[in-house]
């Protein structure tokens, strides 16, 4: 049974959830970091990113959740799509 813990930061605030996987994830904790919160999370920049990461590392741990294994995933509000052009080359070089 392996732990893990998945971030997902978005500019309307930080979620975490955490539990154990074994076939099917298994959810143990959930937690919700908002600007609706007494304290909101900080933005996050270069300059501000370790003060951020043991703010949420404080979060984690006063609701009990475990150390353990983490995927971040950090959203965006658009994406910049580039048209790619390349010469025609053979399959076997594709």
């Amino acid at each position: 049974m392996a732990n893990f813990i998945a971030i997902d930061l978005e500019a309307s605030g930080v979620y975490a959830v955490a539990g154990t996987a074994r076939g099917s994830a298994k959810i143990t904790h959930a937690l919700a970091w908002t600007a609706d919160d007494a304290e909101p999370p900080p933005a996050l920049t270069p300059d501000t990113a370790r003060a951020f990461g043991d703010a949420v590392r404080a979060k984690l741990k006063a609701a009990g959740v475990p150390p353990a294994p983490v995927l971040v995933a950090v959203g965006r509000d658009k994406v910049i799509l580039k048209e790619l052009k390349h010469p025609p080359v053979p399959p076997s070089e594709e």
